[in-house]
């Protein structure tokens, strides 16, 4: 087959027509005919006009029109309904370039997708005298395709959740370590003491979010109980209220009292990114944002088609809407894809989203997006509402304070401002601690003289020796060493596994300060055999020692608070 050229391009369309006739079926080309009309898929060949001179029986049969109609039509009107041709056809860049081309169109009017590939056709001379033009209708599979490509990127985004779980669990147990010893530190101050607690709840936010995103990526089940939605979308908008511009002007009506099956944190997150996203659309020009929640019978004659997924039944329906920018169509249909985002590099992951969009489906629900350019978004999210009462929560006993002790401690940790931590935090409460920075350095402390620790802290992922090896290394020396292994996250390690390499405790990251100092002190009474004594070995500095006088005497426990969704509780 020749290469056209811009000259010869012109020459090889005049000789279309009149080629046409020696490849015309007679008495040796009935096994080509039949061949052609054997074939499932639909075929036509075509002229240097894009019109159609001959069509095989598929052709007509998922086209549904008669035989011979075909004939003479430009393939464009047949498949496109266009007076002209389509942007980028296959047709068109086989003429030019004489090479093999394929697109996807979709006919309307059949409402199906079709893999269209054009190939270039040679006479006996080898020169390029029709277009072969083949349909292979695709829209079954195209749903399949986009699961298949939905699986991968939730793939993608669980490997980079995974990769920077840990590192980001780093940071909040840094964040949370330090709240904790101002807690300690500060006495009697309740401002102070109030504002570390509302800084601990947005740190516990930020924990639940990364478990989210990787329960997400995963495609886990998470769990769910009894909740009522109003008090919860309340608590997120006066979080929001104070971070928008006094130029958006932020409604709401809240006036349910419905409960759904559902988690918490995930419906204030699913407000959150929507409300953010809301103002984020009007932050230059203003407007309004509108929060409403309301209860609806979805009724089966009655629902819109864009509903009819929906079983029957009540449903609660969170609108957020905004009178900004709006979204055109092409946008709308792929702001649930994950990595997509409109805003400027640097300003957003494409991520948030999707996660939503996975959220509301794992709650048996959907999300709509109604918008129009210079209209402004509504966002509508339907849940089903259950006919029961609310959970009840499970008030949090009080707990002992906190003991502490005189043993010695290796801690082995990478992060440095996690190990000054908790050197800080555990050396409040008496014990000797001892850091190192990495797996070989904790070892080679351990291997001079096994006997001065009576209890090793360390992470899992560190240069030189992680974690596991350590802790394995340890166990052989000593057996009767207690080990606590702490992670920020990881595909390879859980509790089995721990406890199969001889850890004796295995704490997820971020870690709660107190939390482990309780743990060390259970810890060692455990292997000495001792019953726990409320006070002692306690030995905080003066302000710590007020602090947990003062807790001692108002029974007030502030690590068991979650403002955002039950308020502080004063035990009685």
């Amino acid at each position: 087959m020749t290469s056209l050229n811009s000259e010869n391009i012109q020459h090889a369309a005049d000789s279309m027509d009149q080629n046409w006739v020696s490849i015309t079926p007679s008495g040796s080309h009935v096994a080509w005919e039949r061949t052609f009309d054997a074939i499932g898929d639909l075929v036509t060949i075509m002229d240097n006009n894009l019109k159609i001179i001959r069509a095989n029986k598929a052709a007509y049969h998922i086209l549904g029109v008669e035989p011979g109609t075909l004939i003479g039509q430009h393939c464009y009107r047949v498949f496109a309904d266009r007076p002209a041709p389509c942007k980028d056809c296959p047709g068109i860049t086989t003429m030019k370039h004489c090479r093999v081309s394929s697109a996807e169109i979709h006919h309307l009017k059949l409402a199906k997708t079709f893999l269209i590939t054009t190939s270039p056709m040679a006479d006996e001379k080898g020169e390029f005298t029709h277009i072969v033009h083949v349909a292979k209708d695709i829209t079954e599979k195209l749903p399949l395709e986009r699961q298949l490509n939905q699986a991968q990127k939730m793939g993608a985004i669980g490997n980079l959740a995974a990769g920077i779980a840990h590192d980001f669990n780093n940071m909040l147990t840094g964040i949370s370590g330090y709240v904790e010893l101002v807690l300690l530190k500060v006495g009697h101050d309740e401002r102070i003491t109030q504002n570390a607690v509302q800084v601990r709840a947005a740190i516990k936010r930020a924990t639940d979010l990364v478990n989210q995103i990787l329960t997400f990526s995963r495609q886990t089940k998470h769990e769910k109980k009894s909740i009522q939605v109003a008090p919860i979308l309340r608590d997120a908008l006066k979080l929001l209220r104070s971070s928008i511009p006094a130029s958006i002007e932020l409604r709401q009506s809240l006036d349910s009292t419905a409960h759904i099956l559902g988690d918490p944190t995930q419906i204030h997150q699913i407000v959150m990114n929507l409300a953010t996203n809301a103002y984020h659309a009007m932050q230059e020009e203003g407007g309004v944002l509108g929060v409403t929640l309301r209860e609806i019978m979805m009724e089966g004659h009655e629902r819109r088609p864009e509903l009819t997924m929906l079983p029957p039944g009540p449903y609660l329906r969170l609108e957020v809407s905004d009178t900004g920018c709006g979204m055109d169509r092409e946008t709308m249909g792929k702001i649930f894809e994950p990595y997509f985002t409109t805003k400027e590099i640097g300003k957003g992951t494409g991520l948030g989203l999707a996660v939503i969009h996975g959220i509301v489906s794992s709650h048996q629900g959907i999300i709509k997006v109604y918008s129009e350019l210079g209209q402004g978004t509504s966002f509508h999210v339907y849940l089903p509402i259950i006919d029961r009462a609310l959970d009840p929560v499970p008030r949090p006993e009080l707990e002992a304070v906190v003991r502490g002790g005189s043993e010695q401690i290796l801690y082995v940790e990478d992060e440095e401002i996690i190990a000054e931590l908790a050197r800080e935090v555990l050396s409040l409460y008496g014990y000797q601690v001892t850091v190192c920075h990495n797996g070989a350095q904790g070892l080679a402390h351990f291997r001079q003289d096994p006997d001065r620790y009576d209890l090793v802290i360390t992470d899992l992922t560190m240069p030189a020796m992680n974690g596991l090896g350590l802790a394995s290394a340890i166990k052989a020396m000593r057996p009767q060493s207690p080990i606590i292994l702490c992670s920020g996250h990881s595909e390879i390690i859980n509790r089995a596994r721990a406890a199969a390499q001889g850890v004796d405790l295995y704490v997820q990251k971020p870690v709660d300060m107190m939390e482990l100092a309780r743990a060390v002190r259970g810890l060692l009474d455990s292997r000495e055999g001792k019953a726990p004594s409320w006070r002692s070995g306690l030995n905080p500095d003066k302000k710590g020692r007020g602090y947990i006088d003062s807790l001692e005497k108002t029974a007030l426990h502030p690590w068991c608070c979650s403002p955002e969704y039950q308020g502080c509780r004063q035990a009685k």
